[in-house]
């Protein structure tokens, strides 16, 4: 009998992506929300490239999220990428345990997850969707400046039960409180002439500078959309930046935007929509700020 001994084989994927872009992707921390569906957040403990890492871990079977240290071990030829969670990991870890990466032809990546649990088809839609440039993937800022404090400005965003009396697209806000500064939220956004669409998402606060949000509940045009609020002190005031990163689902442009709808119509109406209403909650807490500084 030929083929793998199903006892003893390896989960392993063909990636169409050069082996360097996987390597970076299982390394850099700040791909893990995007390669990982599991992961909310996760950042560096220290400035280096090679420190432990916190991981902010969705669980969704207990609907709770969990804090996890990890440490990150890169063989010197780069083939082996390996994770190592604290001591104190309640569960285990969705970013897998030991990978190894290989090429097996120019362009193309060969993965293995030796150990651990982890979903190789995200890994390799992320490491594609990068390699080739992909228009699926979308990531946008807009920046407001604020006469005011920056304390005021962080309150007001993460208070976002209260947006619906300000906000304009805000129908209905409601958020449950699942650890400190860790929230599931939920957004019945209304647009002025379109239908109410709901969101649900995992919220994380960092006091007085970032929020950060991966979202549960996608609507048919992506298979990915995350969120970050950062506000940062500046002369006379404050500076509140949104960020989005949002991978389109070609399969839903159609449902959402109608037929003949192209990729590149979509990425501007999705720049416009969220870019537009990320602007007007910024402009909320300006108001909301400088009316603090007065």
């Amino acid at each position: 009998m030929s083929g793998a001994d199903p006892l003893t084989a390896r989960p392993e994927v063909r990636v169409r992506a050069p082996a360097a872009t996987v390597r970076r992707l299982l390394t850099d921390v700040t791909a893990w929300p995007r390669i990982f569906p599991a992961v909310v957040h996760a950042e560096r403990l220290d400035d280096g490239s090679g420190g432990p890492a916190r991981v902010w871990v969705l669980r969704e079977e207990h609907d709770e999220v969990s804090v996890v240290t990890v440490r990150q071990v890169v063989d010197h030829d780069g083939r082996s990428v390996r994770f190592r969670p604290d001591a104190h990991a309640d569960a285990l870890l969705p970013l897998g345990e030991d990978w190894s990466v290989e090429s097996p032809a120019e362009g193309e990546s060969l993965v293995r997850l030796d150990s651990g649990v982890a979903d190789l088809a995200a890994l390799r839609a992320a490491a594609e969707e990068e390699s080739a440039e992909s228009p699926v993937y979308l990531e946008f800022a807009d920046s407001v400046t604020v006469a005011g404090a920056a304390r005021d400005v962080y309150d007001f965003l993460y208070r976002l039960e209260d947006w619906p009396e300000v906000v304009p697209h805000v129908a209905t806000a409601s958020v449950r409180e699942i650890g400190p500064h860790v929230r599931f939220v939920e957004i019945d956004n209304a647009g002025p002439n379109g239908p109410v669409h709901t969101t649900e998402a995992v919220r994380i606060g960092f006091p007085h500078r970032t929020i950060v949000e991966k979202h549960r509940l996608l609507p048919p045009l992506a298979s990915l959309h995350l969120g970050r609020w950062t506000v940062e002190e500046s002369p006379g005031g404050a500076t509140v930046t949104a960020t989005h990163v949002v991978v389109i689902k070609e399969a839903g442009v159609a449902s959402v935007l109608g037929e003949g709808t192209t990729l590149a119509e979509a990425r501007t109406w999705i720049r416009g929509a969220l870019g537009g209403n990320s602007v007007v909650v910024a402009e909320q807490a300006r108001e909301y700020a400088e009316r603090r500084a007065r």
